[in-house]
């Protein structure tokens, strides 16, 4: 992996607001995630923000098949990590898929898995940031295909919507 790339794979622990809005993946970070994509495995939440939310209830009440998603989106192997930013955004809305529910996984960068393959393990401050991803353990997809598969209300108030993605 090259440096600029591990740079980038830094700055994505901490701040990710410059590839979520619409038409902002840079060709760098485009490249990073075709670079180091992998299958997601795991079931994946991200805590939805009002245009989110607005967007998956209008695919709902449509009847969408599917969207592609007009920037990247990033998801939490930590349904308690999604919570607290879907309560951050006021939304108390969760997106979450799993990876059984297609054939085909779609493959996106995990964010601590590939800092954990490029990390010098003597640097501190690394290690430090290390850290903080596996807290999260976030993976990063670029404009993935979405697809609606259902939505419920939980108890405690928060609305669980689960999908599908599809990576080209």
């Amino acid at each position: 992996m090259k440096e600029d790339d591990i740079q980038n794979l830094f700055y994505l622990v901490h701040d990710k607001s410059h590839i979520m809005r619409p038409g902002s993946v840079t060709p760098a970070i485009q490249s990073l995630v075709e670079s180091s994509r992998e299958p997601q495995k795991n079931t994946l939440y991200r805590g939805m923000c009002k245009e989110d939310v607005l967007l998956l209830e209008s695919m709902f009440d449509q009847g969408v098949m599917f969207k592609t998603w007009p920037s990247c989106m990033s998801f939490s192997e930590s349904k308690r990590i999604a919570a607290k930013f879907a309560k951050s955004y006021g939304t108390n809305s969760v997106l979450r898929i799993c990876s059984n529910r297609t054939k085909r996984l779609p493959e996106g960068l995990n964010v601590y898995g590939s800092l954990e393959k490029v990390i010098n393990r003597q640097d501190e401050s690394e290690m430090d940031i290390l850290e903080m991803a596996s807290e999260e353990k976030e993976w990063i997809f670029c404009q993935p295909r979405v697809i609606p598969v259902s939505r419920k209300v939980r108890a405690d108030g928060m609305v669980l919507y689960t999908v599908s993605l599809v990576t080209l």
